[in-house]
């Protein structure tokens, strides 16, 4: 199984500030079925890999479905989905979907 392997470092504080002290790396690995559904939402709607992986890292809401995590945030008139594994220090993208059904799946 292919899977493509990136890291990234997080670098913000609660208030907006940079920090200054070093924060370790958290490493995002893509299976190959996310790197396919990523490429055909990024002819769809033109969602990058770059604006996953950054909400992957900052996502407005993180649930628990069926054992699985799910990052998610509101992306246009709807909501993006990213279900991932948390490693510890990495994070493995298992799927990733957009939906326009956000009363579903959007609980306050």
């Amino acid at each position: 199984m292919s899977m493509r392997v990136r890291s990234r470092k997080i670098e913000a504080t609660p208030t907006g500030e940079p920090k200054t002290t070093p924060i370790p790396t958290m490493q995002i690995i893509w299976t190959k079925h996310a790197e396919e559904r990523q490429q055909q939402w990024e002819q769809k709607l033109d969602i990058t890999c770059e604006e996953i992986e950054a909400i992957l890292t900052n996502p407005q809401k993180i649930i628990t479905e069926d054992n699985a995590l799910i990052a998610q945030s509101m992306r246009g008139n709807g909501l993006l989905r990213i279900v991932f594994a948390d490693l510890g220090d990495t994070q493995k993208i298992i799927t990733l979907y957009w939906t326009n059904q956000i009363s579903r799946y959007w609980q306050e």
